[in-house]
This record gives structure tokens, C-alpha cells and sequence, in this order.
């Protein structure tokens, strides 16, 4: 899964389910959808993203399957 601690500061762009913009804190991208999530918003913190091979959001994973460590 493509995962990074993202400097987004000129971002104005909202992300995640909480429909807030970046941050400079670790954030996690869905393999399904692209879209970009807080890691605090869905309980992954950055030592737990890395280890992602893909990584599916709730709404990717009817489609997707569930998320690949």
C-alpha cells in the first residue's frame, strides 16, 4: 500500500471520512479508490501502515477485498 507522512501544507484538498484536509501526521492511501486517509481517523498509525501491501478503505472493500498485510 502506498503509504508516507505527506507535507500537503499548499494542499487544500479534503481527504478521508472525516473531510478534513492534510495534515502533516501519517496519512495512507486506499488501493481501490485513491483516496487519501488519516491515520489517526481509522486506527492505523505509521509503524502499522508500512507493513500494508494494499491497503482497502470500508467502502473499497465489497469490491477489493479486505486490505493485504
Amino acid at each position: 500500500a502506498l503509504s508516507s507522512s505527506l507535507n500537503f501544507q499548499e494542499d487544500t484538498q479534503v481527504y478521508c471520512i472525516c473531510k478534513r484536509g492534510a495534515t502533516n501526521k501519517f496519512m495512507i492511501a486506499c488501493d481501490g479508490c485513491g483516496e487519501w486517509f488519516h491515520g489517526d481517523c481509522i486506527g492505523i498509525d505509521e509503524s502499522q501502515g508500512k507493513f500494508y501491501e494494499r491497503f482497502h478503505c470500508v467502502q473499497c472493500v465489497p469490491k477489493f477485498g479486505s486490505s493485504v498485510c
